[in-house]
């Protein structure tokens, strides 16, 4: 999981291999919306409607105490999910290095670590 920050709350990121774009459940981490009407497919086989999309600047907090950001584009907004999706081929579209090991994920961003999930 990545911690995302808008403004002073911390928002749940979710490392996912199947959905065509990041997904985000929270329409404040939009500084902008175009709507969109389309879908997504879960896999617990439900389908979630797509109502807009927008580019999302993720903050990460490095364990030095600096922050490194990165900006996702075309994120869509789904207000009926309960956690927001991180794409990893859209991570790695950004030179992200993503690393799968012993049961937790690695993030990189130009060598330097973003963040460790479970």
């Amino acid at each position: 999981m990545a911690q995302g920050k808008q403004d002073t709350s911390f928002t749940t990121w979710y490392v996912v291999l199947r959905v065509s774009e990041h997904v985000v459940s929270t329409a404040a981490m939009f500084s902008q919306l175009s709507r969109a009407k389309s879908t997504i497919h879960l896999r617990d086989d439900s389908v979630k409607e797509i109502v807009g999309t927008e580019h999302v600047n993720l903050t990460f907090f490095l364990p030095n105490g600096q922050t490194q950001s990165v900006t996702f584009t075309r994120v869509e907004y789904v207000f009926t999910i309960r956690n927001n999706l991180l794409l990893v081929l859209g991570l790695l579209n950004k030179s992200c290095n993503v690393v799968f090991k012993d049961g937790r994920c690695k993030v990189f961003h130009e060598n330097t670590l973003l963040t460790i999930g479970q």
